[in-house]
């Protein structure tokens, strides 16, 4: 693991970089996650040797610091990415984004496209207000999430692993995301983009894929995606966690987008 101090935060932003090959590969986790926790079973893996591959924990996520100045917006953990991005001397990056961390692709991509060649998201959030677990969080004041509503939602998410123990991986990763964190993401998330994440996707040159979960394939209307200049896969058997819910296949058809982009 190395780290990347964060001069204006006064804090350390944690991230795994393998620095073999020339392609490279970045991954960001979603609200209460971590990349580290959820894709490090694609850097060990023999078909992703060849690529540099980079593992982001967001500010206030994971292994990172939990600045409490921090705003915590979609531009403001763009920003940390491109620092984090300049300082390496890196451009031109596949962008791998997971549900908040798609939309915060989305946002990199706005301010600096010539850091994305390609923008791969796992369910983002592609409209503002849009997003159930970020409704939950965000319609408490900041300050009643922080004295209660934090430990709810962890119990909550506790109490669902004895349904789906898949979900373990998420309650683990949530209970040391620090709460301050979790309530500023969900407000930025549910504010968006501005423009809106569409009309940002639609001003894109680069490429885009839009990977969707079996559980979910019928929210998602594929013809938008399609009319947003999405490719779009399913992966099977698998909710909206689906790198941890089916590995195998998540990084069988990850392999194949990057490889036919």
């Amino acid at each position: 693991m190395k780290t990347f101090w964060l001069e204006k935060e006064k804090s350390y932003l944690r991230y795994i970089d393998t620095q073999v090959g020339n392609s490279v590969l970045v991954f960001v986790h979603g609200l209460g996650s971590s990349s580290i926790a959820d894709f490090t079973d694609v850097i060990i893996d023999e078909r992703f040797r060849n690529y540099r591959c980079i593992l982001i924990d967001l500010p206030g996520h994971g292994f990172s610091d939990k600045p409490q100045d921090f705003r915590y917006n979609l531009y403001d953990h763009a920003n940390v990415i491109e620092r984090l991005l300049d300082f390496l001397n890196i451009k031109g990056v596949t962008i791998i984004g997971h549900s908040l961390g798609g939309t915060i692709a989305v946002a990199l991509a706005q301010k600096r496209e010539d850091l994305v060649s390609h923008l791969i998201v796992l369910e983002p959030n592609l409209d503002p207000g849009i997003g159930a677990g970020s409704k939950v969080i965000a319609s408490q004041s900041e300050q009643s999430f922080l004295q209660k509503g934090y430990k709810e939602y962890l119990s909550d998410l506790k109490t669902g692993i004895k349904d789906n123990p898949g979900d373990s991986l998420y309650y683990g990763t949530f209970s040391v995301t620090d709460a301050l964190a979790v309530h500023r993401s969900a407000v930025g998330l549910l504010i968006g983009t501005v423009p809106p994440q569409r009309k940002v996707i639609n001003s894109l040159k680069c490429p885009r894929t839009y990977l969707v979960s079996e559980q979910n394939i019928n929210e998602v209307p594929t013809d938008e995606l399609h009319a947003l200049g999405f490719k779009v896969y399913v992966i099977p058997r698998s909710g909206h966690a689906m790198m941890n819910d089916n590995p195998e296949d998540f990084k069988n058809i990850l392999n194949i987008v990057i490889q036919n982009r």
